[in-house]
């Protein structure tokens, strides 16, 4: 894990996907203000999923037009078994054309400096011990990418 960078608030960090999570920080109280899993509606049509989360992505981020940092994780292929499996399956290939395109509307639409973050952040911890970790140390429960936004979020605050 490196040092987070210096962001300003209000602050939202986005765990990217087909499900994305989403929290929104302001500099006081160190927890988030607001979260939300945009979730995909239809699972056997990627292209339709991809266009309904970006646009309920687009309408979310959209209400936030006064927003000074955004922070995405950057994707990133993991050398584990299910690094190979995510690979092969073409899960990667479809986080990836989210990802971008989710930093497409970003910077078309916000003046807020955007931070593309890497998975480092959180060390080898997966969704579920990221989860027990900000249960444990922030007495806070949330599913599953709206943990790996408000785990980031924590990261940047220098919390987690």
């Amino acid at each position: 894990m490196g040092k987070p960078p210096k962001v300003e608030y209000p602050l939202i960090t986005i765990d990217p996907g087909v499900n994305i999570g989403l929290a929104l920080f302001w500099e006081n109280p160190d927890t988030p203000i607001w979260t939300n899993c945009i979730k995909a509606t239809q699972t056997t049509n990627w292209l339709l999923n991809h266009q309904v989360v970006l646009h309920a992505f687009k309408n979310e981020i959209d209400a936030f037009k006064e927003l000074k940092s955004i922070c995405i994780e950057k994707p990133k292929f993991m050398e584990s078994h299910m690094g190979m499996t995510a690979a092969r399956s073409e899960s990667l290939f479809k986080l990836i054309c989210v990802y971008g395109a989710m930093v497409y509307i970003i910077r078309n639409d916000h003046k807020g400096k955007l931070y593309e973050i890497d998975t480092s952040w959180k060390g080898n911890l997966d969704k579920k011990k990221l989860a027990e970790r900000i249960k444990r140390k922030h007495n806070l429960e949330f599913l599953d990418h709206v943990a790996d936004a408000v785990g980031l979020g924590l990261w940047l605050k220098g919390i987690f």
